[in-house]
């Protein structure tokens, strides 16, 4: 799927058009409400849940949306209780072909790591953007 060079996950972070080094998130406090008008401000469809300097958790627009048409009382719950599994964490030394293969429809992105500092997030999006701009 990617060339030989075995590119790695920091790279493609790094040419994200976006990337500015810091990741949109949100507490496990904050309401279903907060977390979908940071999504649309973002232009983003995921966020993990951070609390502290770990990511304990993650929604996406999908589910906090079919959640909330299904009962708009969803809106005024916190994070916490609509909340998936988080993103995994990945090295931005490992090659991106490797992360392709962890992002799937019930894992949408990784959380990259450099020197032990959460520095970005990559999404199958950003993963695929990449890959049509080379």
């Amino acid at each position: 799927m990617l060339d030989a060079d075995r590119t790695s996950l920091g790279h493609v972070l790094r040419n994200k058009p976006d990337h500015k080094g810091d990741i949109v998130s949100v507490t496990p406090g904050q309401t279903v409400r907060q977390a979908i008008r940071l999504m649309h401000l973002h232009d983003v469809s995921q966020l993990p849940v951070m609390e502290g300097g770990n990511c304990i958790g993650a929604v996406s627009d999908w589910s906090l949306s079919t959640k909330s048409l299904e009962d708009t009382k969803v809106l005024d719950t916190t994070v916490s209780q609509v909340m998936e599994p988080p993103f995994p964490i990945v090295d931005d030394q490992q090659s991106a072909d490797s992360v392709a293969k962890l992002l799937s429809k019930s894992n949408p992105a990784v959380l990259v790591r450099t020197n032990g500092k959460l520095t970005g997030i990559v999404t199958r999006s950003d993963l695929l953007a990449y890959l049509m701009a080379r």
